[in-house]
């Protein structure tokens, strides 16, 4: 339950930065070629990063508390982002910037935010992943270093005996 809601809201944010980033582009005008790439291009990319990621996390193995996390990342750097964006945009509301294109920077800064999120995410995820498997392969380095000296004693004791007879064999065959 917790894995789908993680990756079902990491996908809902995905999708609905792409949703507005396609409104933008459909309700805008014309713009040169860079602008178009830098507000339309750009959050539509990290929109399907984070539909994507929203996939991997459906599908990984790994636990559903890594999941959350991932989606905690996700959010909480989005809101980060977003808020600075907000910020910026705020502090420029009185100079007359055009609310639709506040819209669309404040959308491109959550959607940017999303994927660091998801970054920042992943890294934790398997910085966990590998703690875990290092404790594993500890765990079993202990066991089979417990083993060996278990084997060595129990093949020592023969060798010891079957010296011993050589040793007794030479003195009495010389």
């Amino acid at each position: 339950m917790r894995r789908r809601l993680s990756a079902g809201t990491i996908a809902g944010v995905g999708i609905a930065t792409a949703v507005l980033t396609l409104w933008f582009i459909i309700t805008s005008q014309a713009t040169s070629g860079l602008v178009f790439v830098t507000d339309a291009i750009v959050p539509l990319l990290f929109s399907a990063l984070l539909v994507g990621a929203s996939y991997w996390a459906w599908t990984d193995r790994s636990a559903d508390s890594a999941m959350v996390r991932l989606t905690l990342w996700c959010l909480a750097v989005a809101a980060v982002v977003g808020g600075f964006e907000f910020l910026t945009l705020y502090s420029q509301f009185d100079t007359g910037v055009a609310l639709e294109k506040e819209l669309q920077t404040l959308n491109a800064g959550v959607a940017r935010g999303g994927v660091i999120g998801i970054a920042f995410g992943f890294y934790d995820v398997e910085r966990q992943r590998t703690e875990r498997r290092e404790q594993q392969l500890e765990r079993q380095v202990e066991r089979l270093e417990e083993f060996a000296s278990i084997v060595s004693h129990d093949l020592r004791s023969p060798l010891t005996v079957a010296r011993g007879h050589m040793e007794l064999m030479q003195a009495t065959h010389d």
